[in-house]
């Protein structure tokens, strides 16, 4: 059992008190739905793996689709569902390594809106983030409107232009997060190289293994650290992180665009 996995097992068990049914259920050994008797006092309708994690770290998470998750002297209410990827946003630390507080973050499939939330928690001067699917987009503009963060930016669109946005939101010193279901290769293999040192740091998830991605960013002069990937429905996933190694030679570089941001 990995030290993931163990986080998880230790989280159940100390949420519930039925948690080895509940660890049936989040293994995959026993169907949804299920009952979680929790330790606090009383009982949740158990649906699916999302929901399961978000209780057991200590959130409210309803059969309805609704979460409420702490975080700091703030709480995050979402609707829209139980991504899993909200729990590895927020008690995972899949974007715990990116320094934001202060800086332009774009991200690239913002989906719900949970990590747009994350980020400005965490202290980012803006946040300008971007969906392609309609209503997910719909649920995101509904969240961030819910939490009112500070300099949350939702856009609907194609999420593959990295250079037009760059240009449009004179992106420069800035952090980028891409989750984009495959599409992470195409955006660094068709974005101009100046355009992708804007980034000092960069997270995503890879969906057909990390060398791809891995070699077009140390082209380009970043340091590139990757988890191991997992197998998942025919593909290999994971997380990369890249920090740029040097900084852009002068402010006079061909195509460097507005102040940091």
């Amino acid at each position: 059992m990995d030290s993931m996995h163990l986080g998880a097992f230790r989280a159940i068990r100390r949420t519930f008190r039925n948690w080895p049914t509940v660890i049936l259920a989040r293994t995959g050994l026993k169907s949804y739905p299920v009952t979680g008797r929790l330790r606090a006092g009383g009982e949740v309708e158990l649906t699916r793996n999302g929901q399961l994690m978000l209780w057991a770290f200590g959130c409210r998470a309803l059969p309805d689709g609704s979460a409420w998750i702490p975080f700091g002297e703030r709480e995050v209410h979402l609707e829209g569902g139980f991504a899993f990827s909200t729990y590895e946003t927020f008690f995972h630390g899949d974007y715990a390594l990116l320094p934001v507080e202060g800086r332009t973050v774009v991200d690239l499939g913002a989906s719900i809106g949970d990590t747009p939330l994350y980020f400005s928690l965490r202290g980012a001067r803006r946040v300008i983030c971007f969906e392609k699917d309609p209503e997910r987009y719909a649920t995101l503009t509904a969240n961030v409107e819910r939490n009112r963060p500070n300099s949350v930016t939702p856009r609907l669109g194609a999420i593959t232009e990295l250079a037009s946005i760059v240009r449009e939101y004179r992106i420069d010193e800035a952090v980028l997060k891409m989750d984009i279901e495959g599409d992470e290769e195409r955006v660094l293999d068709t974005t101009p190289p100046e355009d992708l040192r804007r980034f000092t740091h960069m997270a995503m998830e890879y969906h057909r293994g990390p060398e791809h991605c891995r070699a077009a960013l140390e082209r380009l002069g970043y340091e590139v650290k990757t988890t191991r990937p997992r197998h998942v429905n025919g593909t290999y996933q994971g997380f990369l992180y890249a920090v740029r190694r040097e900084p852009l030679s002068s402010p006079g570089d061909p195509g460097r665009v507005g102040s940091p941001s």
